[in-house]
């Protein structure tokens, strides 16, 4: 491993003159560095790939530099989207701390606590979680949601699910689909569209798409699972499976899912009822996870920006931390999602 001390020695330099030069500053102006000297030792550290080392940073600054990313990472597509931000963190010289939000779901107040006693600088909500953030804020560490429940005060950085829907459900309409369902998870009773809830995206982008192009739904289209599924919800192949059989009863020609493996568990009940897909329904997830593209039948998806919500979140945060004055108001910023078209909705391919 490259030290500060191996530079030095390279350089024919002092370590306190490397150290001041590798950390941009004047070391309370002990300490004077050349530009010169400055931009040779920043060269040579970057030819050798030095890394300072944070830990020691840590304990002569007295911060932490621990940002923390509270998830409750049920699906790949979450695993991937976890990942990246803690990339991200490492990119912004900060240390990322992965939180399972599920091992604290029984007494949430444990979280809280655990973020103060561990001084983490910042968090990031990475998925819908529900935590007391009000001592958090007390004690002045910013919060930032990614993907997450709109929180008050708190910038909201996420895929632009509407559109993307939108985008679904126009290739459906192009593929000659008119009875077109929602597949959505989550209660009928804490259905509301302000809330942002996938299945309500997923709905506007429909109605949205019905309405430009002049079409009717002959029929509600939405199909829910009752209130008392909840364990059900934990499995989101076996809840895709009965969604589907619920749309069922309505004869549609078009099933969209708020996510790949809700698809999948659709498609096998699409299987399981004798339907042909695409040539008698078409099928379509959300998410772009993996097992969908390798599917027996290539399942049409939208992928989301993971790296760049990321980034935008983990930037968003830092500033935040660096400059505590700044306001803390909420502002929203969505980024756009890419149809995936295959042959699960390609009817074209279907008749071939």
């Amino acid at each position: 491993m490259i030290s500060q001390k191996k530079i030095a020695q390279m350089l024919n330099l002092n370590q306190s003159t490397v150290s001041v030069a590798l950390r941009g500053e004047s070391d309370g102006g002990t300490i004077k560095v050349s530009p010169e000297t400055r931009q040779l030792v920043l060269e040579t550290a970057q030819k050798l790939g030095y890394r300072q080392n944070r830990y020691a940073s840590v304990l002569k600054s007295g911060k932490s530099r621990l940002i923390a990313v509270v998830h409750g990472a049920l699906s790949a597509d979450w695993i991937d989207k976890t990942q990246a931000v803690c990339a991200a963190v490492e990119e912004s010289e900060y240390l990322p701390w992965n939180i399972d939000f599920l091992r604290y779901r029984s007494r949430p107040e444990a979280l809280t606590e655990k973020l103060l006693d561990l001084k983490a600088e910042g968090v990031i909500v990475a998925s819908t979680v529900y935590f007391d953030l009000k001592p958090l804020f007390k004690a002045g560490i910013p919060v930032v949601a990614l993907q997450a429940p709109r929180l008050r005060k708190v910038p909201y950085i996420g895929p632009d699910k509407v559109e993307g829907f939108y985008q679904v459900a126009k290739h459906l309409v192009e593929q000659g689909c008119r009875r077109i369902v929602v597949c959505g998870s989550g209660e009928p009773e804490r259905f509301v569209k302000q809330l942002k809830v996938t299945a309500a995206e997923a709905l506007m982008g429909l109605e949205e798409c019905l309405a430009e192009a002049g079409i009717e739904p002959p029929f509600p289209p939405l199909v829910m699972l009752p209130r008392d599924a909840s364990e059900i919800r934990r499995d989101d192949y076996e809840m895709g499976r009965l969604l589907a059989k619920e749309a069922f009863k309505h004869r549609p020609d078009a099933l969209m899912f708020s996510n790949d493996s809700s698809a999948l568990g659709g498609m096998t009940a699409c299987r399981d009822a004798g339907l042909r897909i695409p040539e008698d329904i078409c099928v379509t997830g959300f998410n772009s996870e993996r097992q969908g593209e390798y599917a027996w039948i290539p399942l049409t998806t939208v992928e989301q920006p993971v790296q760049a919500m990321a980034h935008e979140a983990v930037a968003a945060l830092v500033r935040q931390i660096e400059d505590p004055a700044l306001p803390r108001r909420a502002h929203t910023i969505l980024h756009p999602c890419r149809l995936i078209p295959r042959r699960s909705s390609l009817r074209a391919l279907g008749r071939s």
